[in-house]
């Protein structure tokens, strides 16, 4: 359902708006409702091998050439690390045959998730439960493979949460990650328009951690895996016009959520996104590796 874009500057607040937090679990919890209008079901980017995809084409791309880098087969074990609301853990259950336990801190997104694998008949291959990305709680050596999708970049603690995925899976098995990632390091000193960009960032995304391709790497094979990146920003830069053309077209209903101060914090962080990607500040890498037998 769409709605007239309009001015933004007016639209109403109700009583759904929560304080703002930038803290991820609070912060998945307030917006998850509000950015299925802007990114669909699946609340990350999208792969685009062409002009002519549309979002949930570009999304799906993108967890379909998640599968293929993790070798994920019939029967195969997932551990899916910041499952959000659960599309990639059903997509994977459902065509290709294997069994997700997703994990969240986000409650909103947990309970969500358990609504769509109901919905879709799905329950026998997937659970969903409330987790840390950090300490699963699961039976180390039991995964084919750890699938952290989007995810990692809001997870302070990032050494732990490679350690995790490494202690879960069995030797042999594969993590796969992909994320927004810096392609070349923030300056030691950012200047007031770089400050006012990170600003606007975080209130828009919550507070991130980036990191390189090469960090996690060197991270992967400092704990017995076998590890390679692939830059695919190109790819994916294409994301950010579509969030912010989504977020235009349903003004009025995020606002009622968000309240339009926070909508306007979105719709001016898919500005600032483009144009880091463009400049070659920022990108987006997937890193694979395989646990050493």
């Amino acid at each position: 359902m769409k709605e007239d874009s309009g001015s933004v500057a007016e639209a109403p607040m109700t009583s759904q708006r929560q304080t703002l937090s930038a803290q991820p679990r609070d912060h998945y919890d307030r917006v998850t409702e509000a950015w299925q209008y802007v990114m669909g079901d699946d609340l990350h980017v999208g792969y685009f091998s062409d002009t002519d995809q549309d979002l949930f084409e570009a999304t799906r791309a993108l967890t379909s050439l998640m599968a293929e880098h993790a070798r994920i087969e019939a029967g195969s074990r997932v551990l899916d690390i910041g499952c959000g609301t659960g599309n990639p853990a059903l997509y994977l259950a459902m065509e290709r045959g294997c069994h997700v336990s997703g994990i969240s801190n986000s409650h909103a997104g947990i309970e969500r998730a358990k609504a769509r694998a109901a919905e879709k008949s799905a329950d026998h291959g997937v659970s969903f439960c409330v987790g840390e990305a950090t300490a699963t709680g699961f039976v180390a050596n039991s995964f084919d493979c750890a699938w952290v999708m989007e995810s990692s970049h809001l997870i302070p603690q990032k050494e732990l949460l490679v350690q995790e995925c490494v202690r879960v899976l069995r030797p042999g098995g594969t993590t796969v990650l992909c994320d927004l990632m810096l392609l070349r390091p923030l300056p030691s000193q950012p200047n007031a328009a770089m400050w006012r960009d990170m600003l606007v960032l975080e209130r828009a995304y919550g507070k991130a951690n980036l990191q390189s391709q090469e960090f996690y790497v060197r991270q992967f094979e400092g704990c017995g895996m076998d590890a390679e990146g692939f830059d695919i920003s190109q790819n994916v830069a294409p994301t950010f016009q579509l969030w912010r053309t989504n977020a235009e077209e349903h003004s009025h209903l995020i606002a009622e959520i968000l309240g339009v101060e926070q909508l306007n914090y979105f719709i001016k962080s898919c500005e600032i996104m483009t144009r880091l990607f463009n400049e070659g500040q920022l990108g987006y890498c997937v890193v694979k590796g395989s646990k050493r037998i």
